[in-house]
């Protein structure tokens, strides 16, 4: 199995990742390989809606890792703190990662507009 590839499912473990700004997630996921880019497979699996923590990730698919980090409360409100998501934003960068800046951001995300166009 690739670093890629989460058994069928819609989401890469990175999207999931940075989702949950699980930062030594996605430092060894990049480190092992991982695609900054991938947006997930179109042809995967959702998870159903009677599995609220997984169908939670149903959402990511088709966002850029990038752009998944600016989505308001994809921390899952675990505690994570603005140092560990620019931490995670300079990880996905240096690895190549593009954000699109086709997601519609709500205003509680974890960048401003300007400090995304520094990255």
């Amino acid at each position: 199995m690739h670093v890629d590839d989460l058994g069928g499912s819609r989401a890469t473990p990175l999207q999931i990742a940075v989702f949950n700004r699980d930062i030594l997630a996605v430092e060894g996921l990049l480190e092992a390989g991982a695609d900054a880019n991938d947006r997930g497979d179109p042809q995967g699996k959702e998870w159903r809606e009677e599995q609220p923590i997984l169908s939670a990730y149903n959402r990511i698919h088709g966002v850029a890792p990038l752009d998944v980090l600016m989505m308001k409360n994809s921390h899952l409100s675990n505690g994570h703190d603005r140092e560990t998501s620019e931490q995670i934003r300079d990880f996905l960068v240096s690895s190549g990662a593009m954000g699109t800046g086709t997601v519609e951001l709500e205003h509680d995300t974890a960048f401003s507009d300007e400090e995304m166009e520094d990255a």
